[in-house]
């Protein structure tokens, strides 16, 4: 996970070792700390910071800005609008299909400090909606996702 800050005082300080050709001692010290680590299929909000035909990337908090929402993990159906370089979900409520573009059994995984995330829910009253229901996800805009995999390194 990502180490945000300690919490408390330490619990134990060890013996100080000197190490030849360096200036500092090096103590073994055991402590608590608080941890930003979703679990998987964990439902999270964030912040719209960048939209681009691959997906969007989205940030938690203001202090995680790793979270990527691939464009086969959006919901259906979802377009990306190269005119307004935005994503773009015009529900059909009519359609029994459901639709959560999501297939069984899929699972992606990522290298690195990233979040992939699930299918994107719009908040309400937070992004553009046009007539006609087309719900934009314009940047700075506030959004739910599942969390689908995590891999921290």
């Amino acid at each position: 996970g990502l180490v945000i800050c300690p919490y408390g005082p330490p619990l134990e300080i060890g013996h100080g070792m000197l190490v030849p050709a360096d200036g500092g001692a090096h103590h073994q010290v055991i402590f608590q700390c608080l941890v930003f680590r979703p679990f998987v299929g964990e439902v999270l909000i964030g912040t719209v910071t960048e939209s681009n035909e691959a997906g969007i990337k989205v940030s938690v908090g203001g202090f995680f800005d790793y979270v990527f929402i691939p464009a086969y993990w959006m919901l259906n159906p979802s377009t990306f609008d190269a005119s307004t370089g935005l994503w773009v979900w015009t529900p059909d409520y009519g359609d029994d299909g459901g639709g959560s573009g999501e297939e069984d059994g899929e699972e992606r995984r990522t290298n690195g400090g990233h979040l992939d995330a699930g299918p994107v829910d719009a908040t309400p009253g937070e992004d553009e909606e046009d007539e006609g229901g087309r719900f934009e996800m314009e940047v700075g805009a506030t959004i739910r996702f599942r969390v689908k995999s995590v891999n921290f390194t």
